[in-house]
């Protein structure tokens, strides 16, 4: 019978040894003891679903971690077992050093002296995020509980499930030591938040007083960079734990996503990438985009946290790379404050990369390693900050050199200014500029003598209203001539004749010369819609008074502006015979034979056209179209003319196919009283003023004659 009941004892031993994990001895002073030696672990399977924490604490299937206890983004549930033992009662505290969703640590305590731990009552803590407001769950950045530990073995069962990197580094703390610890580390990120939100404020103020954009970008990055460490550190649980576990699992990713926004908006603003890397800073841009996207992305309830933290790493990483590239090759191309921003991103990329490889296990822990990222940040906003400095220095030196070239450009204007004032102010001919509508800029003196208006009086005004409104003469064609020469003159100089009206309504008769002022390839330029123009007084021919006979041809192309240089050219010594009024007269005719001849003849623009089109406001547009193709094109304009004593004799001819001049005749009288219509009495007028007027029989052909006045004269008598 003994010798059954030792051989079921040993048995049983044989049994639990494969089941029961090392116990560890408590050391003396536990300083932040990392447990990862002595802890099992297993995923958790369907049939563990409603089994006790004692069941499963003695189930089979644990192992031993391999390296760090590093599940990488997963919801699915683990289960970690340790037994803690010690010679006298102790207390303890157990802490996770990772914000865990859902933590449930379960503590075995055996009653009494009893061996036997099926009897043993449990005991449970919840440490997940929404449970943070128990009494019996430490208020910490990390899910920690104080257990008191009995003599002898306790076991220690936890179940954790995460949305976020699921890893389990527990590490077991003395109760007084860790209050020291909790004591100090306050302390630390308190100066850590202090310093930069310190840095943040001095370029809020920067910001404030220079109205520089990057250091308000860099205001909006460090912000950022806190809400980033804080979260990432888990003291937004401790400060928001009734935003409740999904806003507190997501708002991480956010504040990551956000800080890699604002590190992408700080590098283009600081580097001038639009102006310096121009290929970069469409990809800080792309970037920045991305990550606004992946905040957004970050709390969508239908979207795997996960799934989306795999796309923030990638992100980050690329962030950093193309922060460096963009600094490197802005600082090659000879930006210097580039240098404290490199040398501030490579430090940053230091510090983070030294806490990863702590985390995986290639590096030992350490104090400074475990911080390396908010070590980093600090570094990095203190070089930064230089940078800004160093950058407004170098603006200062620009800004003085720009200063020195302002001084000398100023004295070069002034220079300007007074020769401007001797050719301008001092000249004879009248000088103003219009914009694109006709109104007038600017206008020299000159307009006093010769429009009897002071500068100040025609400021403002447009440059239609001063034409002269003689009955006679079809004003309306005058105002859309000067119009459209406005409107189209484009980059070419464009002269024509005009009457103006005088302060007294004498006309005034002047050649007027057109420039757009600063006008590029397309147009375009420094003084783009301001016009320059030039009207010199319309004097009569000197050598007018010595012509005693004159006679030439003209062939024209059917360009109005050649009509009208035509019949100015053949009219100047009519003074020779005529007086002024008939002078006038004969040209006013001149010109709107020629008018004619183009218009209705080669261009063959009926009457009904150009009302239409006048009334439209696309008459010379209309004129244009026909300019441009056959067979209106190829037609010419032939004006001959003979001067003498006794008479001034016209023959103006052109290649079209005439008109009824005879039934044209009938409905002059009709037209002549006509005032509603700027054209149409061209004829009536010649045949009032000349003394012949003689179409051949096809009618594209007319003489017009008129004796001089002494001829006239001799006649009478």
């Amino acid at each position: 019978m003994q010798l059954k009941q030792l051989a079921l004892v040993s048995f049983w031993f044989l049994y639990l040894a494969p089941l029961l994990a090392q116990p560890l001895t408590v050391p003396e002073s536990a300083n932040g003891f990392k447990l990862l030696d002595w802890i099992e672990f297993k995923p958790e399977t369907p049939d563990m679903v409603g089994k006790s924490p004692r069941d499963i604490y003695m189930s089979d299937g644990w192992k031993k971690p391999e390296g760090e206890l590093d599940f990488g983004f997963t919801t699915n549930a683990y289960w970690f077992r340790l037994s803690l033992r010690t010679t006298a009662s102790r207390r303890i505290v157990l802490m996770a050093d990772a914000a865990i969703s859902r933590l449930l640590l379960y503590k075995l305590n055996r009653e009494g002296a009893s061996l036997d731990w099926a009897a043993s009552t449990v005991e449970s803590h919840d440490l997940s995020l929404n449970a943070r407001g128990n009494p019996d769950v430490i208020r910490h950045r990390r899910p920690a509980a104080e257990l008191e530990l009995p003599p002898g073995d306790t076991r220690i069962l936890l179940r954790m499930q995460n949305e976020q990197l699921s890893r389990m580094p527990l590490i077991l703390w003395d109760a007084r030591i860790f209050n020291e610890f909790r004591t100090g580390e306050t302390l630390v990120f308190g100066l850590f938040f202090g310093a930069v939100g310190a840095i943040a404020l001095y370029n809020f103020l920067m910001f404030l007083s220079t109205r520089e954009t990057p250091y308000g970008v860099y205001v909006i990055y460090a912000l950022m960079a806190i809400c980033y460490s804080a979260a990432f550190q888990g003291f937004h649980i401790v400060l928001m734990p009734w935003v409740g576990e999904y806003w507190l699992v997501r708002s991480v990713a956010v504040f990551v996503c956000l800080f890699g926004a604002a590190m992408n908006w700080f590098a283009r603003s600081f580097l001038k990438t639009r102006s310096h890397a121009p290929a970069m800073d469409r990809i800080h841009i792309g970037l920045a985009l991305l990550a606004a996207f992946a905040a957004a992305a970050s709390v969508m309830p239908f979207l795997q946290l996960a799934s989306t933290l795999y796309i923030i790493a990638g992100l980050a990483i690329l962030s950093v790379i193309a922060m460096l590239v963009s600094g490197w090759i802005v600082w090659r191309r000879g930006f210097k404050p580039a240098r404290f921003y490199v040398l501030a991103i490579a430090l940053f990329t230091l510090g983070a990369s030294a806490n990863s490889l702590r985390i995986w296990g290639v590096i030992p822990h350490h104090f400074w390693i475990q911080h390396g990222v908010q070590l980093g940040i600090v570094v990095e906003m203190i070089l930064l900050s230089l940078a800004l400095s160093d950058r407004i220095n170098t603006l200062k030196k620009s800004l003085e050199k720009n200063l020195r070239e302002i001084a000398l450009a100023h004295e070069l204007i002034s220079t300007s200014e007074k020769k401007y004032r001797v050719l301008v102010e001092d000249t004879s001919d009248l000088i103003f500029s219009i914009d694109l509508s006709g109104r007038i800029l600017s206008m020299n003196h000159a307009s006093r003598r010769l429009l009897g208006h002071s500068p100040d009086d025609l400021k403002g005004k447009s440059i239609f209203s001063l034409l002269h409104e003689a009955v006679r003469e079809s004003q309306g064609y005058d105002l859309m001539r000067l119009r459209d020469a406005v409107q189209q003159i484009g980059n070419s100089v464009l002269q024509t004749r005009v009457r103006f009206s005088s302060k007294t309504g004498e006309p005034v008769s002047l050649a007027l010369r057109l420039e757009r002022i600063g006008a590029g390839e397309r147009g375009e330029g420094i003084a783009d819609g301001l016009i320059l123009a030039k009207a010199t007084l319309d004097e009569d021919d000197v050598l007018a008074a010595c012509v005693t006979a004159e006679h030439g041809s003209y062939t024209i192309e059917n360009y109005l502006n050649l009509s009208d240089l035509v019949h100015q050219r053949i009219t100047r010594s009519l003074a020779r015979y005529f007086d002024r009024d008939s002078c006038d007269e004969i040209t006013l005719v001149l010109r709107e034979m020629l008018m004619n001849a183009i218009e209705h003849g080669n261009l063959e623009i009926t009457y009904a056209e150009k009302t239409e089109a006048q009334r439209d406001g696309t008459y010379m547009q209309l004129i244009r179209d026909r300019q441009k193709v056959e067979p209106y094109k190829s037609r010419r304009v032939i004006v001959e003319f003979s001067l003498n004593q006794r008479r001034v004799w016209f023959r103006i001819s052109d290649e079209g196919h005439g008109f009824d001049h005879e039934a044209m005749r009938a409905g002059e009288e009709q037209r002549m009283r006509s005032l509603q219509e700027s054209h149409g009495r061209g004829i009536a007028l010649a045949r009032a003023l000349f003394d012949v007027v003689k179409y051949n029989e096809k009618g594209n052909s007319v003489i017009l004659a008129k004796l001089t006045g002494a001829r006239l004269h001799s006649l009478t008598e």
